[in-house]
């Protein structure tokens, strides 16, 4: 109830630009999909809408998608964007395997462990 009642004001006074961070953490899913229907609509209407989140599958509600780890942006696009970066591209490739492959080609340019 709280997070519904935490969207419902931050919607209230129609912002230009609505920041949630981890919005969905801990509901069912029925309510992730509504949640997600609402979100939709508003970025239908104009508001721009920033989503933090672990749960990748989610990524496929997104217009765009910033990847991070250890608080850097590894990579940054479209789904299809991003799976077309991949060596091989795969258009076919789930989020998971996205991210992960971006995480690698990050951790091997700056000399990281994964």
């Amino acid at each position: 109830m709280r997070q519904r009642l935490a969207l419902a004001c931050a919607i209230m006074h129609r912002p230009s630009v609505l920041f949630l961070d981890e919005p969905t953490a801990g509901i069912d899913p029925l309510a992730r999909r509504r949640f997600w229907q609402l979100i939709q609509r508003l970025a239908q209407s104009g508001m721009a809408i920033l989503v933090t989140t672990h749960y990748l599958e989610e990524a496929h509600y997104c217009h765009r998608l910033g990847l991070m780890h250890n608080g850097r942006l590894i990579a940054l696009g479209t789904l299809a964007e991003l799976r077309s970066g991949l060596q091989p591209p795969d258009p076919e490739a789930p989020v998971d395997a996205v991210f992960m492959a971006y995480l690698n080609r990050s951790s091997t340019a700056t000399g990281d462990a994964p």
